[in-house]
């Protein structure tokens, strides 16, 4: 197999700097096509900007963890059902059918990922949005949706 050969280029005129590959090389993977960059080549301003403010491993797998229970459809469908109501764990069995037992789980989910919050009045346990941030997301995915 023959070894890439790299040709160190020049800044451009919009700051990059790259090394074009030789007219045999590959890129490690194998990979080629018209979704490929076709010279290796990095944009220092662009990766500055695109580095402010990105979240830290932990802060992207806790925001990762909580578009997973989004993916789930009964849980979607209980958090659209809490962002207008507050509900009791029997009414939200009720609204996307489930039984009793089965509701309790997927708010136990909802309620260990902060996700949603209860309240206890008596023996009865009413369930809401702990804050509104799934709210913006149920709303901006409803404008996006139709």
């Amino acid at each position: 197999m023959r070894r890439a050969t790299m040709t160190r280029r020049s800044r451009g005129s919009r700051g990059v700097t790259g090394f074009s590959r030789g007219p045999t090389s590959r890129s490690s993977s194998g990979a080629s096509g018209p979704d490929v960059c076709e010279v290796f080549g990095v944009h220092p301003e662009a990766i500055r900007r695109a580095c402010q403010g990105l979240p830290s491993v932990d802060e992207a797998r806790r925001i990762a963890d909580r578009f997973a229970l989004l993916a789930d459809p009964t849980r979607l469908r209980i958090l659209h059902a809490l962002a207008r109501e507050e509900l009791c764990v029997c009414d939200v069995a009720e609204v996307v059918s489930l039984s009793i037992s089965a509701a309790s789980y997927q708010l136990r989910l909802l309620y260990r990922s902060g996700a949603v919050t209860y309240r206890k009045e008596g023996r009865m346990a009413f369930y809401r949005l702990a804050d509104d941030t799934i709210r913006r997301w149920l709303r901006e995915e409803a404008l996006h949706d139709g």
